[in-house]
């Protein structure tokens, strides 16, 4: 789900003080001020057109045996760092279909292994965990 139709279904997301933790109130205000309309933003004009072959590209690429890392749009206007990951992994599992393991993989184990830190990902045997430390 991008992100303007979600906080304009769930306004009380931008209560979260998650999303403005360590920041000026004068630049939150300026921040809040910016989302009176996301619709007039370029980026929200351009992704209902990019959103009718999204599924479609990324079922392509999972049947050509890609492996897909998860990545979010964080810091585009209404993508808060603080929502963007888990968003990502819930348009996977739910738009397009994918098993909640192996999105969690994808946001974890696959990128470790992409940063060459595979030794520092662990996942259970039985699948229900997976975790990636970098510390």
């Amino acid at each position: 789900m991008n992100a303007a139709v979600y906080f304009r279904d769930n306004p009380e997301a931008l209560d979260d003080p998650a999303w403005h933790e360590g920041l000026p109130k004068d630049i939150v205000d300026d921040v809040r001020k910016s989302l009176g309309h996301p619709d007039r933003l370029p980026y929200y004009q351009l992704t209902p057109a990019r959103r009718l072959t999204l599924a479609h590209n990324f079922n392509r690429l999972r049947e050509a045996g890609v492996t897909l890392l998860n990545g979010t749009d964080s810091g585009i206007p209404m993508n808060f760092h603080s929502h963007s990951t888990w968003r990502e992994l819930d348009a996977w599992v739910t738009d397009f279909g994918v098993d909640p393991m192996t999105a969690i993989r994808a946001a974890t184990y696959w990128p470790a292994v992409a940063m060459k830190v595979e030794s520092q990902a662990t996942c259970c045997a039985t699948s229900r965990c997976c975790s990636a430390s970098t510390s």
